[in-house]
């Protein structure tokens, strides 16, 4: 057998699909959108997530520089004043 093709009523075709493709009923309109609506607040929710790890990872950095800066600055303070510090008694017995 062979399968029949119109091949005259191409315009009775389409809207047989556009039948068949018909819009959704109200409830699951509103059940879809509820379901995008839903995964964007996941979606922000996550990367406001990351943006306050970013902020907590930059914060975390700036105290660990700060921190050996003052450590740094720290040595090197009581290495300048052993070097210019003249002790009056150095020298005699």
């Amino acid at each position: 057998m062979e399968p029949s093709v119109d091949r005259g009523n191409k315009n009775g075709t389409a809207l047989a699909q556009a039948a068949s493709h018909a819009p959704p009923a109200p409830e699951e309109d509103a059940a879809h959108a509820q379901q995008v609506v839903r995964e964007l607040y996941e979606r922000y929710q996550q990367q406001l997530q990351r943006w306050r790890g970013y902020r907590n990872l930059a914060m975390i950095m700036a105290f660990v520089a700060l921190y050996l800066a003052i450590l740094f600055t720290q040595v090197r303070a009581g290495a300048g004043a052993g070097v210019c510090c003249v002790r009056p008694c150095a020298g005699l017995p």
